[in-house]
């Protein structure tokens, strides 16, 4: 398709091929001019690329064309940062010829890149492997050509793929030491020219979830001697990938000496409790057990032993009943 400009009192006519109505940088951009005179002329065609306020000139040649003579001429410019700068968005081609000016219509010149990405999860363990895959179109329609940079949480944790034909493809493994909770998924697209310059551009912002998993656990006791009837104060803690306090409900088991089950509950990390064990306790070393998230920590103490008797008199009967944990004597 072409422009034709036609003014009653000029001595040519100028006519420009369609331009495409997207460019990316990197791009060619090629049009075919064509100069129609009524009269024989000699002189210059200017061709210049106008964004906005900046106007840059991308040829100039003398041309002598005789009347109702045809002259085509291409006109092919890379989209360079060297050769129209930092310019981008609306623009039109700009053909002179002696005193006559034509402007194409408006076209865009773009560095977009759009992209459309996937994760394998949306939460993750320290250590594991964030999976990517996608594709990235220029704004032009055309694959990218270039490089995937995947950034997770900190510019520390980062890994560039290449792009090929517009596939994304690529596997980032996590710290082991990944604090739990949100993070964010940075992910970078981008193509470079010969000078090691980008060209073009986009990203897209994932947010996943980084579980917290118990490290350590540990139990504390307040005495290592339990006396029956007297209470004991105990702890559980426990502490993430990152020496974060957890909070969470876990096993806890107290074991006789014989090795049979006491008791068995659920207690909450963090929290100070105690147990109040009566006076007929069983002699001898008993052990506490702390599970969570198949970490086990256990604990001994030792129950002594307690002579302790109950007397009343029943019908003028002295009745003594024991309530220790050994014979009374």
């Amino acid at each position: 398709m072409f422009l034709i400009m036609l003014l009653p009192v000029v001595s040519a006519e100028i006519l420009i091929s369609q331009p495409n109505s997207i460019y990316n940088m990197g791009d060619t951009l090629s049009v075919q001019i064509t100069l129609q005179p009524k009269a024989s002329s000699n002189d210059f065609a200017s061709i210049s690329i106008v964004c906005r306020e900046s106007e840059i000139e991308v040829f100039k040649n003398p041309m002598t064309v005789a009347a109702q003579e045809t002259r085509n001429f291409d006109v092919s410019v890379p989209l360079t940062q060297s050769i129209i700068g930092l310019n981008s968005g609306d623009c039109l081609i700009r053909a002179k010829y002696g005193s006559e000016t034509l402007d194409s219509p408006s076209f865009k010149i773009t560095n977009s890149i759009d992209l459309q990405v996937n994760l394998n999860a949306v939460q993750y363990s320290p250590s594991e492997i964030i999976t990517l895959n996608g594709k990235a179109i220029k704004e032009n329609g055309i694959p990218v050509e270039g490089f995937v940079k995947i950034i997770a949480g900190s510019a520390s944790t980062s890994l560039t793929f290449p792009v090929s034909n517009g596939i994304l493809y690529a596997n980032l493994s996590l710290p082991r030491d990944s604090a739990p909770g949100e993070l964010s998924v940075l992910i970078e697209v981008y193509e470079k020219d010969s000078n090691g310059q980008i060209t073009n551009f986009g990203d897209i912002s994932k947010k996943v979830k980084i579980k917290q998993v118990v490290k350590s656990l540990s139990l504390s006791l307040d005495a290592l001697e339990v006396t029956p009837g007297k209470p004991i104060n105990y702890k559980i803690s426990a502490l993430d990938q990152v020496n974060g306090e957890v909070l969470k409900d876990s096993t806890f088991v107290i074991s006789m000496p014989d090795g049979s089950q006491y008791l068995s509950k659920i207690a909450r990390t963090g929290n100070t409790e105690y147990m109040l064990f009566p006076l007929n306790s069983e002699v001898g070393v008993w052990t506490i057990t702390a599970s969570l998230d198949g970490i086990t920590e256990s604990k001994t103490f030792s129950m002594p032993e307690i002579q302790r008797a109950d007397f009343k008199f029943v019908n003028d009967t002295l009745v003594i009943h024991n309530i220790g944990n050994v014979p009374y004597v």
